[in-house]
């Protein structure tokens, strides 16, 4: 994928310097008789066999996909007035694979060492793509989520499972034992001086590989937050 990747940006620069000058073609039938640019023919040549029209977000798009077995990438090409850009909205610098699209966001499915992962997008009006979160391990019991603010900070969550974004829902936690301690990682060897008590409540943030330890948020009565990890046997869970 990254040598698509390279060979692709390589066509993108020549092409892009030869300006202008290139003809515009007409796209077969099937294609509802766009005008296709020479250079977004010769992308789709690359080793992009499947090409469609999709409108996401009242924004019609020429959608270029590989033939691969699982994961199906693609590079978007925004459509104005019935003829398709020349330089790719979406799908060169970022992989956007098997996509689905749920309202106004464009969700990019992969899957990887067996998990399935998301990477969801939303379009701005200027043509500028922003990517909102990204959920892995889906189907795994619990969906792990990281957010991305605009100004450049990033957060996580964990969710409940489920194959669509709707059924996704934060998770939280409260304390089924007299005296939780709370660690700094996800280890025994990291026990910290902190502790919740019976009936405490926050967030989960994360969850270890081996499932024995969550991540957790807690607001405490001044109103500061600590994140600290706590044993998964020792709180019960639920929907936010």
């Amino acid at each position: 994928m990254i040598l698509k990747k390279i060979y692709l940006i390589l066509i993108l620069t020549v092409l892009t310097n030869i300006g202008t000058g290139h003809a515009e073609v007409k796209v077969a039938t099937e294609h509802e008789n766009y005008n296709i640019p020479n250079s977004v023919r010769n992308i789709i040549d690359s080793g992009y066999g499947d090409v469609e029209i999709k409108k996401i977000n009242n924004y019609e798009y020429l959608v270029a996909t590989s033939e691969s077995d699982i994961n199906k990438c693609s590079i978007l090409f925004k459509i104005n007035n019935g003829s398709v850009k020349s330089v790719p909205s979406i799908g060169v610098n970022e992989s956007i694979c098997n996509i689905s699209i749920d309202a106004d966001k464009l969700i990019s499915s992969w899957r990887d060492q067996g998990r399935w992962n998301e990477d969801i997008y939303k379009i701005n009006p200027d043509d500028k793509w922003v990517l909102l979160f990204k959920d892995s391990c889906i189907g795994c019991g619990q969906v792990k989520r990281i957010y991305f603010n605009s100004d450049g900070t990033y957060g996580k969550s964990l969710l409940s499972d489920g194959d669509s974004l709707p059924l996704r829902k934060k998770l939280i936690g409260k304390v089924t034992i007299d005296k939780a301690k709370l660690y700094n990682n996800a280890n025994d060897n990291s026990i910290s001086n902190a502790y919740l008590i019976k009936g405490d409540v926050f967030s989960l943030v994360d969850i270890s590989d081996d499932g024995e330890f969550i991540q957790i948020k807690y607001k405490t009565n001044t109103g500061r937050y600590i994140i600290k990890w706590m044993k998964e046997n020792e709180v019960s869970i639920s929907k936010e």
